[in-house]
This record gives structure tokens, sequence and C-alpha cells, in this order.
């Protein structure tokens, strides 16, 4: 097989996985936007690290997860 027919064939491999993942099913600048737009409209306290109930909750679910930063 030349390395013509491999750079091909892997490009074409590369292609058909990645184009079914899921962060290419989803509208990222859309979806960043609205996160953006819903977050800045969000009630948050603290100067430097704002926080809200979004993520104290996901704070709290990450430290109760055993597998959270393990190695």
């Amino acid at each position: 097989m030349s390395n013509q027919a491999r750079t091909a064939n892997a490009f074409g491999s590369h292609f058909l996985t990645d184009a079914f993942s899921a962060g290419h099913l989803i509208n990222k600048p859309m979806v960043t936007q609205f996160a953006r737009e819903h977050w800045d409209k969000a009630s948050t306290t603290g100067l430097i690290f704002k926080e809200n109930d979004l993520t104290k909750v996901v704070a709290k679910l990450v430290l109760l997860d055993k597998d959270a930063g393990a190695n």
C-alpha cells in the first residue's frame, strides 16, 4: 500500500469517526453564547471567583465522586 493510500485511508477513517463524536453533533458557538448569556444573568457571589447555585452543586458532586481526580 502506498503512502498516499495510507494517508487517504487514515483521513477517511478519522473523518467518519470524528463526524459522529458528541462535540460535532451540537452547534458549539450557539451553545457557548447561550451559556454565556444565561451565566451573565445569573445571580453570583464572590469578587474574584464567581459562584452561584449551579457552581455549588457541581463542586459538591465532583467532591463526592470517588473517581474525580483519581490517577
